[in-house]
C-alpha cells in the first residue's frame, strides 16, 4: 500500500513539474531537420520593439553558441531570423459620452511570441523553425525588468534549442 501511495505521489509531482514553467514562457519546435553540417550563424531581428531587440538577439546567440556554433557578422552558414508577433487579448470596452478620464489606461493583455526561422544561407531554405511565447498582463506604469527577463529568455531559448543538432565534433 505504501508503494502504491508513493508511486501516485511521485507521478503527480512529476506531472505538475512538467506542466509548470516558472517563467511562463512556452516553447515549440515547428520544423526540424535530420542532419547537417553547419558551423556559423548570424542573427537578425525583425519587427521586434527596439528595447527588446538586443536582448533577444544576444540571448539567442548565447543559446546557439552553446550548441557549438560560431556567431559571425559575415559569411555565416546559417541565417537566424527572430520575428515578434503579438496577439492582443484585451477586449475593447465600450465608452459613452460621460466618460471623463484624464488619460486612457487600464491593463493590457496579450501574447508575445518570438518566431525563430533558421535558413541555410546557400539555398535560402528554412531548415528549422520554432517559437517561444508568453502571456503578458501589463498595467500602466509597469516596465520591463531586463535582468529577470534576460535569464528567463535564455532559459527558454536553451529549451527551444534542446534538440537542435549541434556542430559535429
Amino acid at each position: 500500500m505504501k508503494k502504491w501511495t508513493f508511486s501516485i505521489l511521485m507521478l503527480s509531482l512529476l506531472l505538475s513539474a512538467c506542466a509548470s514553467n516558472p517563467s511562463g514562457i512556452s516553447t515549440h519546435v515547428t520544423k526540424c531537420c535530420a542532419s547537417w553540417y553547419y558551423e556559423s550563424f548570424s542573427v537578425t531581428a525583425e519587427n521586434i520593439p527596439a528595447f527588446l531587440g538586443p536582448l533577444m538577439v544576444s540571448n539567442f546567440s548565447v543559446a546557439l553558441a552553446a550548441k557549438g556554433f560560431q556567431p559571425v557578422m559575415d559569411h555565416a552558414d546559417l541565417q537566424v531570423i527572430l520575428r515578434y508577433v503579438q496577439t492582443d487579448l484585451t477586449s475593447a470596452s465600450a465608452r459613452d459620452d460621460f466618460d471623463e478620464r484624464i488619460a486612457p489606461g487600464g491593463e493590457v493583455l496579450f501574447i508575445a511570441k518570438i518566431e525563430v526561422d533558421v535558413r541555410d544561407v546557400k539555398t535560402g531554405d528554412i531548415i528549422w523553425s520554432g517559437d517561444i511565447q508568453r502571456r503578458h498582463e501589463v498595467s500602466p506604469g509597469e516596465f520591463m525588468h531586463t535582468g529577470r527577463a534576460s535569464v528567463s529568455l535564455l532559459e527558454a531559448f536553451n529549451e527551444l534549442l534542446e534538440k537542435f543538432p549541434g556542430v559535429p565534433k
